[in-house]
């Protein structure tokens, strides 16, 4: 997997994280948060959600 791709997952499972702490949905991270910022598609998301990079759990 390219170094930067790898980066864009981590960012997005951070990102994830954060905001599940809050209480957000996945569905609604993904729209206020993810989409414009990273411009991927909701299955891509869900994709990059079940990509296990550290040693946490999948989220």
């Amino acid at each position: 997997m390219n170094e930067n791709i790898r980066r864009k997952i981590l960012a997005v499972q951070e990102i994830t994280i954060a905001y599940k702490k809050e209480g957000l949905s996945q569905k609604e991270i993904y729209w206020r948060y993810i989409r414009d910022k990273f411009y991927i598609s909701q299955s891509t998301y869900q994709r990059y959600l079940g990509i296990r990079l550290k040693d946490n759990e999948y989220i």
